[in-house]
């Protein structure tokens, strides 16, 4: 796949005007963060890739939630196997004793919460462009610091909401596939 870096044209679909409210909409369409959520079930399967591209883990994580007390959270990878559960009376582990990585954390929170990096950022301007990615074409939204930091940035399909790509701090991308509709949205 050959990703092209350069705007091909400016693209005003997911042009917001005031950021906040932007991440917050963006956040309840693409996320699974609200109060008002029935339990849901996830399976993610990733892989992560050092600076040379080398695939240097690969694992699943698969999540049963009912609530923020009532969930279980399972971890399968090459370097890590355990479960979590919560319940009212406390968090309790199987397996593996370490906590996962940040990078292993980070896979969870790129699906459920997509948003959650962005949502602490201050003094950002935004910049539209579609961007190319191979035979794909998709609506970017790039937050950009007055100070110069930066960027980061969300494409989503063209004329829609589902997110497809992102990029944050540092060099982290992450891409999303297979998107299905999750109470009455994408």
């Amino acid at each position: 796949m050959t990703i092209d870096l350069k705007p091909k044209r400016t693209v005003s679909s997911h042009e917001p005007s005031d950021v906040p409210p932007w991440i917050e909409k963006e956040s309840s369409l693409n996320g699974l963060q609200s109060g008002d959520l029935r339990p849901w079930h996830i399976v993610i399967s990733y892989d992560q890739f050092d600076d040379d591209g080398d695939n240097v883990h690969s694992g699943v994580l698969d999540e049963l939630w009912a609530g923020p007390k009532k969930y279980k959270i399972s971890y399968k990878s090459d370097n890590l196997n355990q479960t979590d559960y919560a319940t009212d009376r406390g968090l309790f582990r199987v397996g593996d004793q370490r906590w996962p990585s940040a990078v292993e954390l980070r896979v969870r929170s790129e699906v459920v919460d997509p948003f959650y990096y962005t949502a602490s950022l201050q003094g950002f301007h935004t910049q539209t462009s579609a961007r190319d990615f191979g035979a794909h074409s998709l609506d970017c939204v790039q937050l950009q610091s007055e100070k110069g930091n930066g960027p980061t940035e969300y494409c989503f399909d063209q004329g829609g909401s589902a997110l497809r790509y992102s990029r944050g701090r540092g060099w982290f991308q992450s891409t999303y596939n297979d998107i299905v509709s999750f109470k009455d949205a994408t």
